[in-house]
């Protein structure tokens, strides 16, 4: 009986750290590697609009950060996971509400990357339904790489996106500040 006891507990400690949270029935690993850069699970949320949850927002970074400036600013290896939960999302519904968050969070470099905002907007081309994830992820050596349902949509080069993409959660007026506390590891 000890045996089947220690062997549950030490089962029931690795099974904890497969997954680090679980959001809705969302499971978000703890660790991933993209590119052979660790990164780690800095916090998750919901995103909600009105009175329905749209997806699971999801931080990883390199090591655990807690203010929105350098999560914004520091040019390192960082992704956010978009985890949709709502039933169907289309494109234009995406796209509207990041032109929202760009302007609110980033007005002031937008001129600056405008090819840039339209390159990313052709990436939501399709509907985006419960259970599709959406990866942005940063990588000094590539630039801020766009993954849809897993397939590479494309990668835009430079810092000045990546700090405009990041400020859409990080920024002063995101779309949700429980979601930006959460991503956080505020809440």
């Amino acid at each position: 009986m000890k045996k089947f006891l220690l062997f549950s507990t030490i089962f029931l400690f690795l099974a904890c750290n497969i997954f680090a949270f679980e959001i809705k029935g969302v499971k978000l690993p703890d660790t991933i590697t993209v590119d052979n850069h660790k990164l780690i699970l800095n916090g998750a949320g919901k995103r909600m609009k009105f009175f329905f949850t749209i997806y699971i927002g999801a931080l990883y970074l390199p090591k655990k950060m807690s203010n929105a400036k350098d999560v914004i600013e520091k040019d390192i290896p960082k992704r956010i996971l978009m985890h949709f939960i709502y039933s169907k999302v289309k494109p234009d519904q995406i796209i509207d509400a990041f032109k929202d968050d760009f302007e609110n969070n980033a007005k002031d470099i937008l001129p600056e990357i405008k090819k840039e905002i339209n390159t990313f907007y052709s990436y939501f081309d399709k509907n985006l339904h419960q259970g599709d994830e959406v990866a942005i992820t940063y990588l000094p050596e590539k630039g801020t790489c766009i993954k849809i349902q897993n397939q590479l949509k494309g990668c835009i080069k430079g810092k000045l996106f990546m700090k405009a993409i990041f400020s859409v959660w990080f920024g002063d007026d995101p779309p949700s500040e429980g979601l930006k506390d959460s991503m956080l590891g505020k809440e």
